[in-house]
């Protein structure tokens, strides 16, 4: 089917941006921002379940995921979250709607 060119070219984009689990109310709020993304396009997705940040980072590394969303307790507040691109790298912190604004995923 790939030799005959049957799929379109966005079949072969994995996902863009792992949003963390770290708990059930900020998975919560994650998904809610997740879900908006995908709206616009962005291929993205939910660690799914609650786990460590080795752990997670890994998943984001083994898989290619460019961006991680680490949403906390103390983000949730703020309606924060911070953005790391690649895994490793120093976050920025942005406020949830800077992230839906954001169009280079």
């Amino acid at each position: 089917m790939e030799e005959l060119k049957c799929f379109p070219d966005t079949v072969h984009t994995g996902t863009k941006v792992l949003f963390f689990n770290l708990g059930e109310d900020e998975s919560r709020a994650a998904f809610g921002i997740l879900q908006q993304l995908r709206d616009r396009g962005v291929a993205a997705e939910l660690y799914h379940e609650q786990a460590k940040f080795d752990r997670q980072f890994k998943y984001a590394e083994k898989k290619g995921i460019r961006y991680a969303v680490i949403i906390g307790a103390e983000e949730l507040t703020a309606g924060q979250c911070n953005l790391r691109e690649p895994a490793g790298s120093i976050p920025t912190t942005l406020s949830f709607d800077q992230l839906l604004e954001k169009t280079d995923f």
